[in-house]
């Protein structure tokens, strides 16, 4: 089952911008389940600190800090999972934003 927290109606394009960065950065290199236990931290690594990842109980959880200090929580399970959730946040965002998110990776 596909195990990701609701996307809260006040969350930043910016901030769907930069969970899409990091899924399209696993897809390119093909994380699986077992392997994203080495990744934690990774996202701070890649985009300034602003993305935090973590894994718990084999779920890749990555936590986004906004200025309302709300944490959002995306919780991926394997790589299947992170496809079906790439395309479904990338559906949230405006085509031409999503172009430019892609030519940025």
């Amino acid at each position: 089952m596909f195990s990701v927290s609701k996307i809260e109606k006040g969350i930043r394009i910016e901030n769907l911008a930069l969970t899409l960065k990091f899924i399209i950065y696993c897809k390119k290199r093909q994380f699986k389940a077992k392997n994203l236990a080495n990744q934690s931290g990774l996202g701070g690594r890649l985009f300034g600190g602003s993305l935090r990842t973590l894994v718990r109980d084999g779920y890749l959880t990555v936590e986004r800090s906004s200025r309302s200090s709300r944490i959002s929580r995306y919780n991926v399970k394997n790589f299947e999972e992170l496809e079906r959730y790439y395309e479904e946040i990338k559906s949230k965002l405006p085509e031409e934003f999503v172009e430019s998110v892609l030519e940025d990776v």
